[in-house]
């Protein structure tokens, strides 16, 4: 039985240190058909155990030659998808996996070159690798909170609430969404470095979700989480989460499920009845920067004070939670916020 060989050859070397056998054989197949550059959709050519990238190419290819004679583009290409002729000079222009880090969205056009959507990620930057600047929760032992008030109130069937944390802390009141009743609420805490997510749809008792994650050791991890309808989704630095609990609504209706009257997000120690030591930033709710563009509307109240991330080591320096605590005047204090991200974007 003959044996299928392929030989790659980079730089006019041959290597085959990167060929690996596996799959190959049901990957490849001799039709004459030349796909290049990937494959379209409509094919059922199944690269599962190949060790293929089941993605399309990104970048140029240019000088394709096919059995000792020259690839005629112009004649003989069917482009499927997003292909273009004679833009090679413009690489620059284009998105790839690496132009965006920390899940950053990346997106370009003819005239520009590529940008970064960095408003879900708790990052900032041309690249989402910078730290915003954020809010210290109990630098002196007392309680503090940030409140920000809509301006009218909203009935959702999805929210997205992502930021930054960092934090000693093992026990911890990060959020809360609520209504204007305080019928409807999502709130997010810490407790004994156990992540509890409790989703309340206007009954009695809320539903909880919780899960285990390692995130108070000081250093700065992303969050997100997404309510889609009656369903809670958590993610932490960039990875999905398994919860457990979260099933008390599933058979409500659609109506039943959505989120109506949201009035404020109460930031930090919501409950007013514990305090704990850490930074949040980047926070945004529904893709709208709430400690930038909304910085405004924002209230301080207690222990609780603007912070730029470390200039030497890019994380937010932390007191230890067990030194002497400074005195503040008092912990109903409030105040407007002004935030400044420019040095930082």
């Amino acid at each position: 039985m003959n044996q299928l060989k392929i030989e790659l050859i980079v730089d006019n070397r041959v290597n085959r240190s990167t060929l690996s056998g596996n799959g190959i054989r049901n990957a490849v197949s001799l039709q004459p058909v030349l796909y290049v550059g990937g494959i379209p959709n409509n094919n059922h050519i199944n690269l599962t155990g190949s060790g293929l990238n089941a993605y399309g190419f990104q970048g140029c290819l240019s000088s394709f030659i096919v059995d000792g004679r020259l690839l005629d583009y112009q004649r003989a290409l069917v482009l499927n998808g997003q292909v273009k002729m004679n833009i090679c000079s413009d690489l620059n222009k284009l998105c790839y996996d690496f132009t965006c880090v920390h899940s950053g969205i990346c997106s370009t056009n003819e005239n520009d070159g590529p940008r970064c959507d960095c408003i879900e990620t708790s990052y900032i930057g041309e690249r989402c690798d910078k730290l915003p600047n954020g809010f210290y929760f109990g630098k002196h032992k007392s309680i503090g909170s940030i409140e920000y008030v809509m301006p009218q109130t909203r009935q959702t069937e999805y929210d997205t609430i992502s930021f930054g944390l960092q934090t000693l802390s093992e026990s911890a009141q990060i959020f809360r969404l609520e209504s204007d009743l305080n019928s409807y609420s999502l709130e997010y805490e810490l407790l004994r470095e156990r992540s509890y997510i409790k989703l309340n749809m206007g009954e009695k008792q809320p539903d909880v979700y919780s899960c285990v994650m390692h995130i108070t050791d000081g250093m700065y991890h992303a969050i997100k989480i997404i309510r889609r309808l009656s369903m809670v989704e958590l993610y932490v630095d960039g990875v999905r989460m398994k919860l457990e609990g979260g099933n008390k609504y599933s058979r409500h209706t659609e109506q039943q499920r959505s989120f109506l009257a949201q009035r404020r997000l109460r930031i930090g120690s919501f409950k007013n009845v514990s305090q704990w030591n850490g930074v949040l930033a980047g926070l945004s709710f529904n893709r709208q920067s709430i400690f930038d563009s909304l910085f405004n509307t924002l209230i301080r109240s207690g222990d609780v004070e603007e912070v730029q991330p470390d200039i030497n080591t890019g994380q937010f320096i932390l007191i230890d939670p067990t030194a002497i605590a400074i005195p503040i005047l008092s912990s109903t204090i409030t105040s407007i916020i002004p935030i400044n991200n420019n040095n930082y974007t």
